[in-house]
């Protein structure tokens, strides 16, 4: 059993938005942590580029990790193609500049990751 949260925080330049977003998924995370004590996976359009000070802040506050790090140290990234850009291109995986993530609890261990590269907008 686990539990799954898939979101999608606010782009904007009013920081307050953006710091509504993140508070928000922390307190999901908490109360979910604390009512079930089951693992969390978080996935989403986080609109917060790997190692930002919105990026790092959330991993600390709600104790998580990102699958891809994990992965990558247990020595099973197969791909990262760094999620979505505009419709149908995919962001470049070492210019650190995307902003899809998956996260998970500490008590989940991620053995794989992997990104599908298929265009399914078009499906």
């Amino acid at each position: 059993e686990f539990v799954v949260i898939n979101t999608h925080w606010e782009l904007s330049a009013r920081v307050d938005k953006v710091q509504k977003c993140i508070n928000e998924e922390i307190a999901l995370i908490n109360t979910l942590r604390n009512r079930f004590n089951l693992p969390i996976i978080c996935t989403g359009d986080f609109n917060s580029k790997q190692d930002s000070a919105d990026y790092v802040r959330f991993m600390e506050e709600a104790d998580v990790v990102e699958t891809r790090v994990v992965a990558r140290e247990n020595g099973g990234l197969i791909n990262q193609a760094g999620g979505c850009g505009n419709l149908g291109s995919m962001r470049n995986a070492n210019s650190g500049n995307y902003i899809d993530h998956i996260y998970t609890t500490k008590d989940c261990n991620t053995l794989r990751y992997e990104t599908l590269i298929y265009n399914y907008n078009y499906c």
